[in-house]
């Protein structure tokens, strides 16, 4: 089976740390993900943020006044470039998650998701 490298989205959306939550859930709305990975300004992966962390935080009184570091996951799953597509499928399939930051030296070098394993699997079906 072929390699993450061949398949992964090599230009990531991302946000920043410092994002405030206003630019971070206009970063989720434009990009249509699910999330994305958060990085510092040299691109090292920093965290992970998701709609959900969003809506787990959109009650709080202090929402508005948070930054993307107040409600990122900072244990972040990733793959490496190099990982077999089978590897992000199974890790996809044991966590119920849909995007995995792929990683190299720290440094956020692109993203997978479900759909492009998928995409990946119906290309090879014909």
């Amino acid at each position: 089976m072929s390699k993450i490298k061949n398949i992964m989205n090599k230009k990531p959306i991302t946000a920043s740390e410092k994002d405030d939550v206003k630019k971070l859930c206009k970063i989720l709305s434009k990009s249509k993900l699910s999330g994305i990975p958060v990085t510092s300004k040299n691109g090292m992966l920093k965290g992970f943020v998701s709609e959900r962390d969003v809506i787990n935080n959109v009650g709080k009184a202090d929402f508005l006044a948070m930054i993307t570091a107040d409600i990122m996951n900072k244990t972040v799953k990733t793959v490496s470039p190099e990982d077999s597509i089978t590897s992000a499928s199974k890790i996809f399939s044991e966590l119920n998650i849909r995007i995995l930051p792929v990683v190299k030296a720290g440094k956020v070098v692109g993203t997978i998701t479900r759909k492009e394993v998928i995409n990946r699997l119906l290309k090879n079906m014909h």
